[in-house]
């Protein structure tokens, strides 16, 4: 599993998420039910049935967890044993656009989704044991 990590900033994007909504009770069981996801994907992998799609097709933008929850946690699922968690948020909208907080951390994973493939097709990046070997440096548009 990764993470986005900021130029500039100590927390990685899932440590933000965790962060802003561990410490409010109203999100406590949603947000269990994410980190249950989590320990789920640590022991048998990010399988795609765990995830409720997001994003354009053929970005592998995916929503943690797929059942109804209030927050929405985003990643890109690149393979069963590779995951790059992005942020999420309160869902108060009937989708993810139209709401600009997690709009923007979709815009975030697609960029990033798109920038990734390009260095995995170039072999910048290798994926070489589940792992991601290369250039992990990415410049997102602002």
């Amino acid at each position: 599993m990764y993470s986005i990590l900021f130029e500039n900033e100590d927390d990685t994007e899932f440590i933000k998420f965790i962060n802003k909504y561990s410490s409010d009770p109203l999100f406590e069981e949603n947000l269990q039910r994410i980190v249950y996801y989590i320990d789920k994907f640590k022991e048998y992998g990010a399988l795609e049935r765990y995830f409720r799609p997001e994003g354009k097709q053929g970005q592998n933008i995916k929503a943690i967890p797929i059942e109804v929850n209030k927050l929405r946690l985003y990643a890109i699922r690149l393979t069963d044993n590779i995951l790059i968690i992005g942020n999420g948020g309160y869902k108060k909208t009937r989708t993810y656009n139209e709401d600009p907080e997690l709009n923007k951390y979709v815009e975030h994973l697609s960029q990033l989704s798109f920038i990734l493939k390009l260095k995995l097709e170039t072999g910048v990046i290798k994926v070489k044991h589940n792992k991601l070997i290369g250039d992990l440096s990415f410049y997102f548009k602002k």
